[in-house]
């Protein structure tokens, strides 16, 4: 997944899950029927953190959040806004489609 869709779900998930990366409610209003969509999402943070030598504090200074926020991103328990993973991205010189990815099963 890449491009527009893969910010889609990013924002998908920060707004609909509060913050849960585990599931994605979706209310299906011409059929009447709800569908789980089980996704895990997953990042590269840590890995290109030590690609540049650079801290969480030093990263979570460039980026305007505190050290514990980046730690909490990199392990999964925190999902950012689109904003936040701009600024992740632009500060580990890559792109979101790159830092993040999605794993999919339903």
């Amino acid at each position: 997944m890449s491009g527009p869709k893969a910010l889609y779900m990013l924002y998908i998930f920060n707004i609909l899950l509060g913050r849960d990366n585990k599931k994605l409610e979706i209310d299906n209003n011409m059929v009447g029927a709800r569908a789980w969509v089980w996704c895990a999402v997953r990042n590269r943070i840590k890995e290109l953190r030590a690609r540049y030598d650079m801290t969480q504090e030093d990263l979570a200074r460039i980026v305007g959040v505190r050290r514990e926020t980046i730690l909490h991103m990199e392990k999964g328990r925190y999902n950012p806004s689109l904003v936040l993973a701009h600024r992740v991205a632009v500060a580990l010189r890559t792109t979101i489609d790159e830092l993040f990815m999605f794993d999919e099963a339903t």
